[in-house]
C-alpha cells in the first residue's frame, strides 16, 4: 500500500527528517530510504531532488535565509547590524541543534564535503552582508568585508558548537570580538585608500615651471 503524499516539497519534508533522524544517530549511519521513511514519502519521491549529500549541503542556506527573515535597523551601526543578522543564523540552527551537528560532523568526514565548505561558507558571508543593507559601496571595500566574515563565521561555528549552556555566550562574544577586528581592518583599509588616491592625484600633477633667474 503506497504512502499518504506529504503536501508539502519532498526536500522540505526529507530535511525535517533527516534533522530528526540525525539528532539521535550517526549521520553516516542514516539511509536516504530511512529518511524518506521517517518524512512518510515514498524513496522514488527523492529520485532526482535529493540525496544524503544535498541534504548536508542543504543545511547551510537552511540557516543563510534565518538571517534575512527580520529587516535591518537602519539606526544601527553596520556591526550592529551584522551581529544581529549573524546571530538569527545560529538562533536558527538551535532549533534542530543535535540533528545539525550530527550532520555537520558527518560533512567533516569525507573530502567532498570539506571541498565544499569553503564556497559555502562565502555564500553565507555574502548573504550576511545583504541582510545586514551593506551591500552598496566600494567594491574593493566590500571584497574585503565579504572575505574577513568568511574566517569570522567558521570561527563563530565553532565557538557555537562548544556552546552547549543554551544562552549563546561564547558564540556572542566570538562574533562581536571577530566583528570588532573587522570594523578595525575595514578602517585601516579605508585609510590606506585614501593615502594611495592621494598620492596617486599628487604624483600626476605637472611640476611647476622653474622660475628664470636672468643669468646668463
Amino acid at each position: 500500500m503506497s504512502k499518504a503524499k506529504n503536501a508539502k516539497h519532498p526536500l522540505e519534508v526529507a530535511q525535517a527528517a533527516a534533522f530528526k533522524l540525525a539528532a539521535n544517530q550517526p549521520w553516516k549511519d542514516i539511509s536516504l530510504r530511512d529518511i524518506a521513511d521517517e518524512a512518510e514519502i515514498d524513496l522514488t519521491d527523492l529520485y532526482g531532488v535529493t540525496d544524503k549529500s544535498s541534504l548536508v549541503a542543504a543545511v547551510e542556506p537552511w540557516a543563510d535565509r534565518a538571517m534575512s527573515e527580520e529587516k535591518a535597523d537602519l539606526s544601527e551601526t553596520p556591526r550592529e547590524r551584522l551581529f544581529d543578522a549573524i546571530m538569527r543564523r545560529f538562533e536558527h540552527m538551535e532549533t534542530e541543534r543535535a540533528g545539525v551537528l550530527s550532520m555537520l560532523k558527518g560533512r567533516e568526514q569525507t573530502p567532498a564535503g570539506l571541498a565544499k565548505l569553503l564556497k559555502a561558507r562565502r555564500k553565507t558571508a555574502d548573504w550576511a552582508v545583504t541582510a545586514a543593507s551593506l551591500d552598496t559601496g566600494d567594491p574593493a571595500r566590500l571584497a574585503v568585508q565579504r572575505l574577513a566574515l568568511v574566517r569570522t563565521i567558521a570561527k563563530t561555528e565553532r565557538a557555537w558548537k562548544s556552546d552547549e549552556a543554551g544562552d549563546f555566550a561564547r558564540t556572542m562574544a566570538t562574533l562581536d570580538a571577530e566583528l570588532i577586528e573587522i570594523e578595525e581592518r575595514l578602517g585601516q583599509f579605508s585609510r590606506f585608500r585614501s593615502r594611495f588616491r592621494s598620492s596617486g592625484a599628487a604624483s600626476s600633477q605637472p611640476e611647476a615651471p622653474q622660475a628664470e633667474t636672468g643669468e646668463a
